[in-house]
């Protein structure tokens, strides 16, 4: 871990937490004793939320009446260093999609060389460089694998 300090980090994702019970609506309050660990974490790691724009929570239980809950479960966290070579990031919830979390999504604007990073939790990372278009092979793969069999096999980069 400590030859990790001092590098620009950032961390997205579920992290199936909550920061304090004003990131959660009905149900029981959450334990302090747990929310403690959550936010020591990030201390130790020296990642400060970067605030999202759209709605606030992220994450549904999807019941009705007395039994409904909403928590902000996802989120991106960034150490300052992150913050300080990407002050223009932006990220947004969107809309609830066959899924009890929301997506959320980081856009890098500005940036030489990246169009547009969408990172959405509850999905590996995906990055388009708008350079791969302009590769004569580009069409050519896509199409085959769309065209490929489905396979259970882990796809490795």
């Amino acid at each position: 871990m400590d030859s990790l300090r001092g590098l620009p980090w950032l961390v997205g994702g579920d992290f199936n937490e909550i920061c304090s019970n004003s990131e959660k609506v009905g149900g029981h309050p959450r334990a302090e004793s747990q929310m403690d660990k959550f936010r020591e974490t990030l201390d130790v790691c020296s990642l400060q939320d970067l605030h999202c724009g759209g709605e606030f929570f992220t994450w549904t239980n999807r019941r009705i009446g007395d039994n409904f809950v909403m928590e902000r479960l996802d989120r991106f966290t960034g150490t300052f260093d992150w913050r300080m070579m990407y002050p223009t990031a932006r990220i947004q919830s969107f809309e609830f999609y066959h899924s009890d979390h929301r997506p959320i999504v980081l856009e890098l604007r500005g940036i030489s060389g990246v169009n547009i990073v969408q990172i959405m939790s509850g999905q590996k990372l995906y990055t388009f460089e708008h350079m791969w278009v302009l590769d004569d092979d580009c069409s050519s793969m896509v199409a085959m694998g769309w065209n490929a069999a489905p396979t259970d096999a882990p796809i490795h980069t």
